[in-house]
Formats: structure tokens, C-alpha cells, sequence
């Protein structure tokens, strides 16, 4: 009897051990190929990082190019020039009084003569945003 509990305290050992042995081999790989994709996520995100900086940038200079462009562009035009002028004379208002609604409606007239005027979209957008 006591030989077969020490086969059956073998079989079982060795069972263990290769259950031990799977689960390790199993962690171990999966640590490795966490790993493996961690590093490739920060690599991702440093490229990503770089290459949205250098969108940004790009922005930002189509944008100041746009804008001396555009004062160029108003320099040369008289009638645009007054018009912004114009603009910039009337803000835009927020308030719910007749002279505030009154004051819209003169810088809607303003700003109709000026799409009639200038038309590139971009410029314009440019013109507006001058006369804030």
C-alpha cells in the first residue's frame, strides 16, 4: 500500500511540477509581450508628440502667413481698408437693447459689403478676426 501512495505522491509531484512549470512559462510571456507592446505604445506616443509639434508649427506659420497676406492685401485696397476701419469702429455687440441691435445691423451692412469685396473666405475670416 505504501508503494502505491508514494507512486500515486509522484505522479501527483510531477503533475505540480508541470502544471508549475506551464504557468510559469505562461507569466513569463506575457510579461514579455507586455513589455514588448509598452514599448511599442511609447514609441507610438513619442512619434505621435513629434509629429503633432511639428503640425502645430506648420499651423502657426500658415497662419502668419495668411495674416501678412492679408494686411498686404488690405493695404493695397483702399475700399477694403475703409471697410475695416468701418468694422473695427463698430464691434459686435451682445446686448438685447435697440442700439445694440441697431449696431448689428450697421456692422451686417458692413460686413455684406466687404463678402461682396473680398472673395476668399480665408481673408475674410482673417479681416474679422483683426476687427474683434
Amino acid at each position: 500500500m505504501s508503494l502505491f501512495f508514494d507512486a500515486l505522491l509522484v505522479t501527483l509531484g510531477i503533475a505540480a511540477a508541470l502544471v508549475g512549470a506551464v504557468l510559469l512559462y505562461k507569466s513569463v510571456t506575457f510579461f514579455f509581450r507586455f513589455s514588448l507592446e509598452y514599448f511599442k505604445y511609447k514609441k507610438r506616443r513619442a512619434l505621435n508628440l513629434e509629429a503633432s509639434k511639428v503640425r502645430k508649427e506648420r499651423a502657426i506659420a500658415e497662419k502668419a502667413k495668411l495674416v501678412q497676406e492679408t494686411q498686404d492685401f488690405v493695404k493695397r485696397n483702399s475700399e477694403i481698408a475703409q471697410l475695416v476701419e468701418a468694422l473695427e469702429a463698430t464691434p459686435y455687440s451682445y446686448g438685447t437693447l435697440t442700439a445694440d441691435k441697431q449696431q448689428n445691423k450697421k456692422r451686417g451692412k458692413i460686413q455684406n459689403e466687404l463678402r461682396k469685396l473680398v472673395p476668399n473666405d480665408r481673408y475674410r475670416k482673417v479681416i474679422y478676426e483683426m476687427t474683434k
